[in-house]
């Protein structure tokens, strides 16, 4: 833990391979990939991503500096995860991007976000999304659990070629049992694509809030009302992680 609060990966947890999947492996990233796997996440999240692709087509696209930086800023926790082919050579098949909330300095990111400032109006929706919700507590039964870290995954990508393969559910599947493994003991995301939302919610995890995308309003224009169809709201989705059985 930092000197605020704040998560610090365990140095008792190396970065290791999580998952294996058919002829994938998912693993930390390893340092001399991180520049690929940033490209990558350019290439295919925040192309494909709605309310990236609503702002592109408004002229109003993100920077490549800010894009670069914002991944930079999650790559920092040491907590995102790729997923490779073993088949064809270690070719990079998906990525997942996390970063981690923590309650001791619940406000930590926010400096950071809002220097990214082609993405600020991304970041209002975010925050605008963010309001009325605790990401530290949740329910379990009849009880109320507090918990200090939360994952909060920032997206997952995977290359046109390996989609339908079930390369989303593995990311999404090891990223769970890594924040375990680090000591996080919930997750916390927004989900803005019904496709994305479909696949966290299989993984166990229950909707917390929705935003209908023509509720929302940019000086008195909704201004992504436009991604319904297909994508008729966003979606915050989490709750706890299963953690492991202790021996008495």
């Amino acid at each position: 833990m930092g000197e605020s609060g704040a998560f610090v990966r365990p140095a008792s947890v190396p970065k290791q391979v999580w998952l294996r999947y058919k002829t994938f492996r998912v693993e930390d990233i390893p340092d001399d990939r991180r520049e690929e796997c940033t490209q990558h996440f350019i290439d295919h999240f925040f192309q494909d991503e709605p309310l990236s692709s609503t702002f592109r087509k408004n002229n109003a696209a993100y920077s490549n500096e800010d894009l670069r930086q914002f991944i930079k800023n999650a790559l920092e926790e040491n907590c995102s995860l790729c997923a490779v082919d073993e088949a064809n050579n270690n070719a990079l098949a998906g990525v997942t991007l996390v970063r981690v909330a923590s309650r001791a300095a619940p406000h930590r990111h926010q400096e950071k976000d809002a220097a990214l400032t082609s993405m600020k109006r991304l970041v209002a929706f975010l925050e605008h999304c963010h309001e009325g919700q605790d990401m530290f507590t949740y329910e379990r039964g009849s009880s109320r659990v507090v918990v200090d870290h939360v994952l909060e995954p920032m997206g997952l990508s995977v290359s046109r070629e390996y989609r339908g393969q079930g390369i989303g559910q593995a990311l999404i599947e090891a990223r769970h049992k890594m924040a375990v493994a680090v000591g996080m003991g919930a997750t916390w995301g927004i989900y803005t694509s019904i496709y994305s939302q479909a696949i966290i919610l299989r993984q166990g995890m229950r909707l917390l809030k929705e935003v209908p995308y023509d509720s929302y309003l940019e000086n008195g224009v909704a201004f992504f009302a436009g991604l319904n169809p297909p994508h008729p709201s966003c979606k915050m989705i989490g709750g706890l992680l299963p953690q492991p059985l202790h021996a008495p």
